[in-house]
C-alpha cells in the first residue's frame, strides 16, 4: 500500500502555525494518514481531523460546548437539539462534543486544490464559531 500525501497535513499545520500564535497539539499518524491537531483560539479548544486516503483529500474541524442550560428536561434539551440542527444544517451539531464538552459541532473541508486551504478552512471556522456562539440565543428562543 503507498505512504498517502501528507502536504495536506503539513499546509494545515503551517497555516494554523500563522493565524494562531498558540501551541497545536499533534495527533496526526503520517503513516497512515490520520490524526489531527487541536489548538486554542479566543477561548475555544479545537480540533482538526484529516483523512489523507480519501480523494480528495480532506478535514473536519470540530470544537465543544459547553450545556446552555443544564436543568432542562430531556425533552427540551432534544428539541434544542433538532432547532440547532435546523438552525445550522451544516455546522453538524451533536451531544458528545469533543475533549469531552456536553456538546459539539463540526464542518467538514475539502481540499480539491491546497491553494484553497485558508478560505475552505476559514469557512469552516466561521460556521462552526457562528454554531456555537449562537446556542444561548438559540435556547432563549425556545
Amino acid at each position: 500500500m503507498e505512504d498517502p500525501d501528507i502536504t495536506p497535513y503539513l499546509e494545515t499545520k503551517a497555516l494554523l502555525t500563522r493565524l494562531y500564535r498558540t501551541e497545536l497539539i499533534d495527533s496526526f499518524e503520517q503513516d497512515f494518514g490520520t490524526g489531527g491537531l487541536a489548538f486554542i483560539t479566543n477561548g475555544r479548544l479545537y480540533q482538526v481531523g484529516f483523512n489523507l486516503t480519501d480523494t480528495p483529500p480532506a478535514f473536519t474541524l470540530s470544537a465543544g460546548a459547553p450545556v446552555p442550560f443544564m436543568e432542562a428536561s430531556p425533552e427540551i434539551i432534544e428539541e434544542f437539539k433538532r432547532e440547532m440542527l435546523r438552525r445550522f444544517p451544516l455546522a453538524h451539531y451533536r451531544a458528545r462534543g469533543p475533549f469531552g464538552f456536553p456538546f459539539g459541532a463540526h464542518v467538514e473541508g475539502v481540499l480539491p486544490d491546497l491553494r484553497q486551504l485558508e478560505p475552505e478552512f476559514l469557512r469552516c471556522k466561521q460556521l462552526l464559531d457562528e454554531c456555537l456562539d449562537s446556542q444561548s440565543r438559540v435556547a432563549f428562543d425556545l
